[in-house]
């Protein structure tokens, strides 16, 4: 006498393959381009070649960009004051 019982296939998935078809199911797949976020006003400095310190930065030949947020009015002030820097604040779209 043999004592196995007949093995039978399961047509059942497993847990995991279950679980990745759940998954596939639920996820969602965006065909829309995300929202372009507009950057923050800045203010773009341009100093002397030998360089100038103003606002507790360096400024020298190449464009520095500083967000607006980053800078109190005291030290924008500042900088618009300087006869030596070129300072322009933007504000997007630019």
């Amino acid at each position: 006498m043999n004592d196995q019982q007949p093995q039978t296939e399961t047509t059942e998935p497993t847990q995991a393959a279950a679980e990745t078809q759940s998954k596939a199911k639920t996820a969602k797949v965006s065909k829309t381009a995300p929202e372009k976020v507009a950057p923050p006003p800045s203010v773009v400095v341009k100093g002397p070649a030998v360089g100038r310190w103003r606002a507790g930065r360096h400024f020298g030949a190449e464009p520095v960009t500083i967000p607006l947020d980053d800078l109190t009015e005291a030290q924008l002030l500042a900088l618009q004051s300087d006869p030596e820097l070129l300072v322009q604040v933007t504000a997007p779209p630019y």
